[in-house]
């Protein structure tokens, strides 16, 4: 599945400083277009928008910066700076000069919950903007917004092992970053564009519901747990968006006769390296669904990468920086953390099968 991610940004708007410096080269290499004032411009609250999570994304990572020189779970805060540099460079930008600076034991160090707090606002200022942009662009916020909540579970996780008992505990990490629920709001009638959105989403959802009623039973103990607890969230998911469907009067999604599996499903290694692939394809599917539907409508499909994002991290370990969107290679690889902390060649990654 491809998407074409150009984003085309009108000549008047001027960038300064810093970001005149890094930001137009950086867009250039990760496959957003600058396009003249001859093309059709996209509104300027992309640009808004865009400059306003990236100064989230550079808030936060300089506080992981910061936090290396006092504290002793490197690993992980490594992982999380590689996935914001790969945010920022998604959004055709690069890390502050704070962060590029060695870290100093002289100037205190945050918490990581500090660091949550932040990584929070990235996803919260993400989520506030998707129906102000456009829909390409509301796909890349979207996973933006998805992999800065999973950053949050890696810094509490981490947190939980390695901050001394002394200090305030955190949250467990299944309660950390946890996107807010979508308020309740009356079926609305989609459009014919929105309904083939929604039944193009609905397959993926069957056949995610296929693939855990398989690679359920091959699993034990708590990651039986998990996976039954998500095939339940999975046909919930498929419910509401037939629900959706049949309000517009639209025939709802249906499963196909028959699936196949992308390889051999036969102990618990093989099927959580299954969940963490069903959960990279359902993300593209979501991301689409984030584009195709209407501003307004978008929430409910930026909600479930959420959980889709989630139920990845919890069952196979997979964190891809930006679920849900086509990234090229150079903006994959803009994190310089130890391999595999963007998944760049686990199947979760983007080029997965």
């Amino acid at each position: 599945m491809t998407l074409d991610v150009s984003v085309p940004v009108p000549r008047r708007i001027v960038l300064t400083g810093l970001i005149a410096a890094t930001a137009v080269p950086a867009l250039s290499g990760c496959g957003i277009r600058l396009e003249g004032a001859d093309s059709p411009a996209v509104p300027d609250t992309d640009e808004k928008a865009r400059r306003a999570v990236v100064r989230r994304l550079r808030a936060a990572d300089d506080v992981a910066h910061r936090m290396n020189a006092g504290h002793d779970f490197s690993n992980e805060l490594d992982r999380v700076r590689s996935m914001l540099a790969v945010q920022l460079a998604a959004l055709g930008a690069r890390p502050g000069r704070a962060a590029t600076a060695q870290p100093t034991r002289a100037v205190k160090s945050p918490t990581p919950r500090a660091l949550m707090t932040h990584v929070a606002a990235v996803r919260d200022s993400s989520l506030r903007r998707l129906d102000r942009v456009s829909g390409v662009f509301a796909r890349r916020l979207a996973g933006v917004a998805a992999g800065s909540a999973g950053a949050a579970h890696v810094v509490g996780a981490a947190a939980d092992l390695h901050v001394p008992s002394a200090a305030r505990p955190l949250p467990p990490p299944e309660e950390t970053a946890k996107p807010p629920s979508p308020s309740p709001s009356p079926v609305s009638t989609p459009s014919s564009g929105a309904a083939t959105a929604l039944e193009a989403l609905g397959d993926g959802l069957y056949a995610a519901i296929y693939g855990y009623e398989v690679l359920t039973v091959r699993l034990t103990g708590d990651a039986r747990r998990r996976a039954a607890g998500r095939l339940d969230k999975l046909r919930t998911t498929v419910g509401e968006v037939n629900t959706q469907l049949r309000g517009g009067g639209a025939e709802p999604a249906r499963p196909r006769a028959g699936y196949s599996l992308p390889y051999s499903v036969e102990d618990a290694k093989s099927a959580l390296k299954l969940a963490a692939t069903l959960e990279r394809r359902l993300g593209m599917h979501l991301g689409k669904a984030v584009t195709d539907l209407p501003a307004g409508t978008r929430y409910d499909a930026a909600h479930w990468l959420f959980e889709s994002t989630l139920a990845g991290w919890r069952l196979a370990k997979t964190l891809p920086a930006v679920p849900g969107s086509t990234l090229p290679r150079k903006v994959r690889r803009a994190g310089s953390a130890p391999s595999g902390s963007t998944d760049t060649k686990h199947p979760n990654s983007e080029n997965g099968a």
